[in-house]
């Protein structure tokens, strides 16, 4: 039978990999003490080129928790070997080195971020930091800053609407204060006033519509008086469509007729005047 050199199809060990460590294993038996303790050696000195060089490459990569991880197996195997010592000083001043400069850019960053209320960039460069450099004092420091600056203008604007609501309430300026109770609503969903204040809402969309209808008839007639016809024409069909069962769209709808009659009498006297 034709032996595979290294795996089959199923991904097992091949037949060659097997005889090979069975090989390695029965020379290691016969060996002399001298032998196994150069045997001994050059498999360490294998096992630490291998850790050593995993270390720099987690360092070069910024993966400083892995390559802290791989520096605690080698120091743990070779505890007073000076090559690792020196190579634990070296992560040890890279590791600051790049910590100090990705925190002056996140600072930079966030501060930005601070000035377009864009919390969540803020919050995913923290997030960012925490995971390079987890249990880092100066990390857990500008990530407590990012929490409480949000908390800082998240209060603030709850309050600002709060008091936009109430003094909407108090001049009968309904839309601003459904604009405002709408903003709350969808800022701060579970704050314990939100419950409430959906029922307000029901009763000032209401009144912001009245106040609407009002305003639109006043503009309607305002428009008559200035014989703009044609912009009547439309505000009240406008009315019409957005407040279909009210009383105003019920009263412009009988209004309508003469004003489409006043458009067409104009268009008339603008032909006639065209011809002569």
């Amino acid at each position: 039978a034709t032996v595979k050199e290294e795996r089959n199809d199923t991904g097992d060990v091949s037949r060659t990999q097997v005889l090979e460590l069975l090989q390695q294993i029965r020379d290691v038996a016969m060996m002399n003490d001298s032998q196994l303790e150069h045997v001994a050696a050059r498999h360490w000195a294998k096992r630490k080129e291998h850790l050593r060089l995993r270390v720099e490459r987690y360092m070069l990569s910024g993966d400083w928790p892995t390559a802290k991880a791989r520096l605690e197996e080698l120091e743990a195997l070779f505890p007073d070997d000076p090559d690792i010592q020196q190579l634990s000083q070296r992560v040890s001043e890279e590791h600051a080195l790049r910590l100090d400069e990705d925190l002056k850019i996140a600072r930079a960053q966030i501060k930005q971020l601070y000035k377009l209320n864009a919390w969540q960039e803020a919050e995913e460069i923290v997030d960012g930091l925490q995971r390079k450099y987890p249990h880092d004092r100066e990390v857990d420091e500008i990530t407590r800053e990012v929490e409480n600056k949000k908390e800082e203008v998240e209060r603030e604007i709850r309050e600002n609407l709060l008091a936009n609501v109430t003094e909407a309430t108090a001049k009968h300026d309904w839309m601003r204060g459904v604009a405002a109770l709408e903003e709350f609503l969808h800022r701060f969903p579970s704050d314990k006033l939100s419950d409430r204040l959906r029922i307000d809402l029901l009763t000032m969309r209401d009144n912001a519509g009245a106040q609407e209808r009002k305003e639109q008839e006043a503009m309607f007639k305002d428009l008559l008086k200035r014989h703009e016809y044609e912009k009547a024409d439309a505000l009240a069909k406008s009315v019409i469509e957005k407040f279909p069962n009210s009383s105003t769209a019920a009263e412009l709808s009988k209004l309508l007729p003469k004003v489409e009659e006043l458009i067409f009498q104009e268009k008339l006297q603008r032909q006639e005047t065209a011809a002569t």
